[in-house]
């Protein structure tokens, strides 16, 4: 797509410090037999591992299953027509390997990339494949995504007693035992989810950024949760717009360290009032009594603007949740900070169950405010 606005401009994918651009387009439509690209199409070239994609790809792309332990990287550029997911699960870029290293890099500042999850006809949801997703990295290796795109993702008809995972960009990562991972995710473009669902009726994980474990990948038995992390570094600089669910949320990222870092503006509600707004949620996951950010120096920075609404429930500027305290088994003496010195602004939060601009679980709770500093334990 090639119509520009003025205004904020995208960065490049290397250069962090510079502006970015909202770009305001229409949503393309992708029929329901329409084929995803793959390495093998003719706007994708092939060097050994590296798959490199330009020209259009309007339903998007995935590896085939037979090619999952072929390729490990993926480049993005010089795309020239917006992106709807035209697969069943609802990922619009899916790349997949199955025990190698993957990174995923999307330099197109002037493309959309979408997805309706079940908004337009299709076979019935399984377990295992009903997500409605931007970008998605799935590996039991190293992860890396780092794009400068617009992604909206449209899940108000998706139906929420089957889909597990609605993120812009989401590393997902399958457990492996007590193998390390490295992980690396950064946007700099305009995230917007629309999740405007019926009351209790959400899905499990909705985030603008997300990373961690899924449970989508079908494997019998599954997989042990808990991922063990080397270094993480999680970083927005672009705008994040997101319904029901947090800007930047991780889940069972277990030991090493993680530093999540927001210089951009995050605004997250909860429309109906029984849902939670999160800006920042780091949370321990399902498996809380041994998986999620256990053993682990977490590190949460805002720079920017984070504003969180609720009409009913929970809303949270930033939340730490680390494995400490009674209620666990396993109790961690690991650091977990929090440092804002932007802005955490909170609207309409009358009759709210709980709100506050910081958290860190257990026992710590700040006000907003330039300069706050929370640390656990």
């Amino acid at each position: 797509m090639t119509g520009k606005k003025s205004g904020r401009k995208h960065g490049t994918v290397g250069l962090w410090g510079s502006s970015m651009a909202a770009l305001l387009c229409g949503m393309a439509s992708a029929p329901l037999a329409a084929q995803q690209a793959t390495p093998a199409s003719p706007q994708c070239t092939v060097n050994s591992i590296n798959v490199v994609c330009t020209g259009a790809l309007p339903n998007g792309f995935e590896v085939p299953t037979a090619d999952r332990d072929i390729y490990t990287r993926l480049t993005l550029r010089n795309l020239t027509a917006p992106i709807n997911a035209s697969a069943p699960d609802g990922v619009a870029i899916d790349f997949f390997n199955d025990a190698q290293p993957v990174s995923v890099t999307i330099d197109t500042p002037d493309t959309l990339i979408t997805s309706q999850g079940a908004s337009y006809p299709r076979g019935n949801f399984i377990v295992g494949s009903s997500s409605a997703v931007g970008v998605r990295a799935r590996t039991r290796s190293n992860v890396s995504i780092v794009s400068n795109a617009d992604i909206t993702i449209d899940a108000d008809t998706i139906d929420y007693g089957a889909v597990e995972l609605v993120a812009g960009l989401a590393a997902d990562m399958i457990q492996t035992g007590t193998a390390t991972r490295d992980l690396t995710l950064r946007n700099s473009g305009d995230i917007t989810i629309t999740s405007n669902e019926s009351p209790n009726s959400f899905t499990n994980q909705i985030a603008g950024i997300w990373a961690g474990y899924s449970g989508l990948e079908g494997l019998t038995p599954a997989p042990p949760r808990g991922i063990r992390l080397g270094t993480g570094v999680i970083e927005n600089i672009g705008s994040i717009t997101v319904e029901r669910g947090a800007g930047i949320m991780t889940s069972d990222l277990d030991y090493g360290t993680l530093d999540v870092l927001n210089s951009g503006t995050i605004t997250a509600s909860g429309p109906n009032g029984d849902v939670f707004a999160y800006g920042i949620n780091i949370e321990a996951g399902a498996a809380s009594n041994f998986g999620g950010n256990r053993y682990q120096t977490t590190t949460v920075r805002n720079t920017g603007t984070i504003t969180v609404e609720d009409r009913g429930a929970t809303a949270i500027g930033i939340s730490l949740e680390k494995n400490v305290g009674p209620r666990f088994d396993n109790r961690d003496s690991s650091p977990g900070t929090v440092v804002n010195d932007g802005r955490i602004i909170q609207a309409n939060i009358e009759g709210l169950d709980f709100g506050t601009g910081i958290r860190i679980e257990q026992g710590v709770s700040l006000t907003t405010g330039n300069g706050a500093v929370a640390n656990m334990p």
